[in-house]
């Protein structure tokens, strides 16, 4: 899978390196993509202010759906729409993005009942509100971002908790990931 400063998400075999199919419409560079655990369903992240949800059925890629930033939905700046970071739940049922306009939405892959985001997570007061990455942790109900000053805050995405839960010093981190305990978060410095 490549996708380095296209418009263009290119799926690649890696047993052969041959391009087996380019999954297009993004108009400006897409900055990551994720795969849910079955690979059944591949979403991008671009500076658009989209994200493109493409299934795998009959072994071919169909565009399910496109999402847009909350902020180039409600007018904004288009520099503040750019998506940087696009993750999936464990279960495949939901994904979140995260945008320069520092917010992460989390949103279903349930696509028939609608496309609006489930839960908006802001980041708390600071000077660099920019996402960089986000994580679902093994069990789907926590989320961690690390925004781009390296400040890493993790959420409860369920239930009577939902919310912030926890800000962890910043300092230089590149990305977070979960353990396979929900408790566990590993970091890069």
């Amino acid at each position: 899978l490549t996708f380095d400063k296209t418009h263009v998400v290119d799926i690649v075999d890696i047993t052969t390196g041959q391009l087996c199919r380019p999954l297009s419409g993004h108009s400006d560079i897409v900055r990551e993509v994720a795969f849910d655990t079955s690979s059944h369903w591949l979403a991008s992240a671009s500076d658009d202010g989209s994200s493109r949800v493409w299934e795998l059925s009959d072994d071919r890629w169909q565009l399910r759906t496109v999402v847009q930033n909350l902020a180039s939905t409600a007018g904004a700046d288009p520099e503040s729409s750019h998506l940087r970071s696009v993750s999936f739940a464990p279960d495949g049922q939901r994904f979140t993005t995260g945008g320069v306009d520092g917010t992460a939405p989390t949103w279903s892959t349930r696509w028939q009942s609608g496309n609006s985001a489930e839960l908006a997570v802001a980041r708390p007061p600071g000077d660099d509100a920019m996402v960089a990455h986000v994580r679902f942790a093994p069990d789907g109900d926590r989320a961690a971002i690390r925004w781009f000053d390296g400040l890493v805050t993790l959420h409860e995405l369920d239930g009577a908790r939902a919310g912030l839960q926890r800000t962890l010093p910043a300092g230089g981190l590149q990305s977070v990931g979960f353990a396979g305990s929900p408790r566990a978060l590993g970091r890069d410095s």
